[in-house]
């Protein structure tokens, strides 16, 4: 049993659940670009209750020199328990919550939830005159009927004299029955996979993107002629591959409440690959991000009390 179940959670991704993004949104209208494939996370919390059932799974993080890790623990039948651990790489928006979410993907491709993804072959689209490509974005080869389906076809391999080949859903005469009900099985795990989604898929609509001659209502990178500020006495509460976490000293570790994300690439210092958790720092800012966060850079930590508040007793 404990074989079959490693089978499903290997299986084929179901087509409908591959999202595809621009692997570059740099690239100049009408050029091409790649289109990397994946999977979110919700995805792979529903796959696992699908085939594991939701109390026979669960997660431990980990944070190991400032990396996060993502500990993946499944219960087997037989009560046997198997962990696997990965970690993950954040993005500049939402760093906290995108970590969090790649080290589960990826401790879940150790057991081969979504790992035939990284066995698909390149795909390209045409960047659009906005440079975004919709995120409805699908190959010219992709399956259109919306079912399940993996996501190639293995192709047999040449020979002298080639005889007809048999489809996927004609059954050999060397196929066991252990064999067809581990693939009726996988079928219906997949089907209750979809049905055991408890938020359905957001309606997407088209994003209104400016034109890359148009003026972005703030400017995200660090430009020749931005004004600079110098933010002084920012303690520094965590660093993470792209960001620091900064705000007035004295606010307690693990409230995110009076504090800010401050990408890397946008602070100024010349030594602030040194920083390190706990300085206290004066950043070197952009004035437009002092200014959209004016009410955290410039509050004050409350004083310490004094000797005459103190009750003499």
């Amino acid at each position: 049993m404990e074989e079959q179940i490693k089978e499903l959670l290997a299986g084929p991704t179901p087509k409908e659940e591959i999202k595809f993004r621009q692997a570059d949104y740099k690239k100049p209208a009408g050029s091409d670009v790649q289109m990397l494939s994946y999977i979110d996370a919700r995805y792979v919390m529903d796959r696992l209750d699908a085939i594991m059932g939701s109390e026979n799974w669960w997660t431990e993080y980990f944070c190991i020199r400032e990396i996060m890790f993502c500990k993946l623990t499944l219960r087997f039948p037989d009560d046997k328990i198997v962990s696997k651990m990965d970690c993950g790489s954040e993005s500049e928006f939402e760093p906290e919550k995108a970590v969090v979410s790649d080290a589960l993907k990826r401790a879940a491709v150790l057991f081969g939830i979504g790992r035939d993804l990284y066995s698909m072959p390149k795909f390209w689209a045409e960047v659009p005159a906005s440079g975004y490509v919709s995120k409805k974005w699908k190959p010219d080869t992709w399956d259109k009927n919306g079912q399940s389906s993996p996501l190639h076809t293995p192709q047999p391999k040449p020979t002298p004299n080639p005889t007809p080949t048999t489809s996927a859903s004609q059954v050999g005469p060397d196929s066991s029955d252990s064999k067809k009900d581990i693939v009726k099985y996988a079928e219906d795990v997949a089907q209750r996979s979809m049905e055991h989604r408890s938020v359905p898929d957001p309606v997407y609509e088209e994003p209104k993107q400016p034109t890359r001659n148009a003026v972005p209502p703030a400017p995200a990178p660090i430009k020749e002629g931005d004004e600079v500020m110098a933010v002084p006495g920012m303690e520094i509460y965590h660093i993470t591959e792209k960001c620091y976490q900064i705000g007035p000293p004295g606010l307690p570790p693990r409230d995110p409440k009076g504090k800010m994300w401050a990408a890397k690439k946008l602070v100024m210092n010349e030594d602030k690959f040194t920083f390190a958790a706990g300085e206290i720092q004066t950043f070197q800012l952009p004035k437009w991000i002092v200014d959209q966060n004016s009410a955290i850079l410039t509050e004050k930590a409350p004083p310490p009390p004094s000797e005459e508040d103190e009750v003499p007793f």
